[in-house]
Order: structure tokens, then sequence, then C-alpha cells
């Protein structure tokens, strides 16, 4: 019918039927406007803006200030976790009130250690002689307090016979013992010095003199007793060597003959001062004590395990022993800062439990010593023994 129609009705036909879709498409669009416009004003913003963003000056990452707090906070904990786990491991006996309360007998004194200074010498003597080279020292006048203290505790008795041991060997026994040996010289006393400590004798060498002839030879019967004392060099002050290092100390120092030696001494002498071996090394210190009127026993702070101070004081304990009191080496100077003495610095030296403690002490049976147990293992003995 469309071809029937003249050409310019066929085209307004056209046009006519485009215009009507093209409105029809326009209602349409409108339509979802309008809807878009009522769905966009009836949605609810739950979204506020508090603080518009600002761009910072410094940079987020990495946070240094706060990564040096975090390293400082975890070194202060870790190193004193590792403190806290040393000092419970460390079971050695810190102070004098640590060792007065294991041994129960009274401190004596508190002995600092004695620096070695420039300058001072002495061709006949040791500048371990510090009472005798520098008598006006802090030193001095704490063996001199020693020797106030000694004195007290013998008054009105008749105590010639004053024997010095120590747990271990090199806690300062024959340094302490000779010092005093000097005090007691210097307070006008007829003084004589015994070493018996015949594996490892040491006095011989602190006054510079002969080892022999000495105590072996006189037992043995091989020299008088005239030719193994010897003078000092310190007024009213005389030194009885050690002598030969014989096979057999121990029989030697308990036999009759060295009883009979220390009570012709006793005749010549005001005081009689033996350095015994230690005793827990040997059994020389335990024999001699029943020929001495007094014992006196070095201890050195931050050395001595607990275990073996308990054992010392049953072996005294055993062979009933006139336990005077104890002397404190404090080497490491807490003692001091603690109680008000004198004191210095030193180093520390570690030692094992158990039995054997004078493998190290013989000069011809020493013995490989036992390796220190792992800290976990030290651990476990500590919660389970």
């Amino acid at each position: 019918m469309m071809q029937q129609l003249p050409v310019a009705e066929r085209e307004l036909a056209q046009l006519m039927r485009h215009t009507k879709v093209n409105s029809e498409l326009y209602t349409f669009l409108l339509q979802k406007r309008e809807e878009a416009r009522i769905a966009k004003t009836s949605t609810i913003n739950n979204i506020n803006i508090i603080d518009p963003a600002i761009t910072p000056l410094t940079p987020v990452k990495p946070q240094k200030t706060q990564y040096l707090l975090l390293g400082l906070l975890a070194g202060i904990i870790f190193g004193g976790g590792l403190a806290f786990v040393q000092e419970y491991l460390d079971d050695t006996i810190k102070d004098a009130e640590g060792a007065r309360r294991e041994l129960n007998a009274p401190i004596l004194a508190i002995i600092p250690h004695i620096p070695r200074k420039e300058g001072i010498s002495d061709s006949d003597r040791s500048i371990s002689l510090v009472t005798d080279l520098e008598p006006r020292s802090s030193a001095s006048e704490a063996f001199r307090s020693l020797r106030t203290s000694i004195h007290f505790s013998v008054i009105n008795r008749e105590k010639k016979i004053i024997l010095m041991t120590s747990t271990f060997p090199g806690e300062g026994k024959t340094t302490i013992l000779s010092n005093l040996a000097v005090t007691m010289a210097q307070a006008g006393a007829r003084v004589l010095l015994m070493d018996c400590d015949m594996r490892r004798p040491k006095q011989h060498e602190i006054f510079n003199s002969l080892k022999a002839p000495g105590i072996t030879e006189v037992l043995a019967g091989d020299a008088s007793l005239e030719t193994a004392l010897r003078a000092t060099g310190i007024a009213g002050l005389d030194l009885a060597a050690a002598g030969t290092t014989p096979p057999n100390p121990a029989e030697l120092l308990g036999s009759d003959k060295m009883a009979d030696l220390l009570e012709t001494l006793k005749a010549r002498y005001d005081n009689i001062l033996i350095d015994a071996p230690p005793i827990l090394a040997v059994t020389d210190a335990p024999l001699l004590t029943a020929r001495s009127d007094l014992v006196i026993v070095v201890m050195e702070t931050e050395r001595v395990p607990v275990k073996a101070a308990q054992r010392m004081a049953e072996l005294l304990g055993s062979v009933r022993a006139p336990v005077a009191g104890l002397i404190i080496n404090d080497k490491s100077g807490r003692t001091r800062e603690r109680y008000g003495y004198y004191g210095g610095k030193y180093h520390r030296h570690g030692y094992g439990y158990g039995f054997g403690y004078g493998y190290s002490y013989y000069s011809d049976d020493r013995k490989k010593p036992r390796k220190k147990a792992p800290w976990w293992r030290r651990i476990l003995r500590r919660f389970f023994n």
C-alpha cells in the first residue's frame, strides 16, 4: 500500500513514524532518570568525614623511635633474665653473712684484696707482706683488726698454737697468715710461722728464705731444730719452712714427733702460727687441728660453693676442731660495700662439687678436671635435688 502512495506522502509517513519512536524513547529515558533521582534521594549515607586527610610531614614507615624503644625494652628484659639465670645458677657464698651462717662461726675480719703498687719492692721479702712494707695502708689496718679480734678471743686463756686453713687452694690463706704473723710480731710477741702445707709450701717464697732444711727434715731426724728455724728480718718473727716434700705428709704431721715438736716450740714462742693445707684438699688439716689451740678458716667470697662450705663444717665438727672464727677474703669488694669494710676488685674462680676437691692440689697425681655441666642440666638439678 505504501508503494501506491505518492512519494511525498510516503516520506511524510516515515518521518512521522520516526518521530513517534524517538518521542517514546525520550519519554522512557526521562522516566528512568526520575526513578534514579528518587532512589538516590531515598538512600541514607552512613559515612561521615570526621577529619579531613592531611599529608604527613614525616614518613609513616619505618618508625625509628618506636623500634628503638622496643629494642631497648627487649634488651632490658633479655639482660635482666640472663642476669637472673646466672645468679640463680651461682650457688657460691656471696658475703660474710652467708659464710657465718653456713659455718656457724663468728667473723674475725674481712680482708681486702692487696693490690700490687709500682715502686714498692724489697729484696728480702715479698710485696705480699703489706703489713711490713705499707704499715699505714687500709689493708694493714685490716690485719691489725684481725690481730685484735684474735687477742680478745683468747684473752685469759693459754692459746698459743693457731692453725689457719681454707676450703680450696688459692683463697689467700698463706698471704693472710704471713701478714698476721707480722702484725703479732710488731705488737711485741715472739712469733713462729710454721709452713705445714708440705705439698704446696709458699711461706719461704714470701720471706725469700730457703725451703730446706725445714719441718720435714726435723721430724725425719735429718736436721736439728736450730737449723730449721730462720729469722725473717722482722723483729720477733721466725720462720720454719716446710722442707722437702715427703711421700707421706699426713702421717708425718700426725705423728707423735710432731706433737713433741710443738710442745718444744711452745716454750720458746708466744704464738705459733701454722699454715695448714686446705681442709677439703687433703687430710693434713684435720690431723693438725688436734694439735692446735685455735683454728681459723679463710674463705673467699663468690668462690666457695655452699655445699663445699657445709662439707667443711662437717669435717671440722667431726674432729671437734676449736674453730675461733672466719676470715673473709673479700677480693670481689661486695662484702666491703655491704658491711663497710675495706675492699677491692679481683677475679673469680670456679670449682665443682662432690668428691675430689684436692685433685689439682697434688703435684704428683693431677687429674683432668671435670667439665662444667650444661646450664639446662644445672637448672634441672636445682629444681629436683
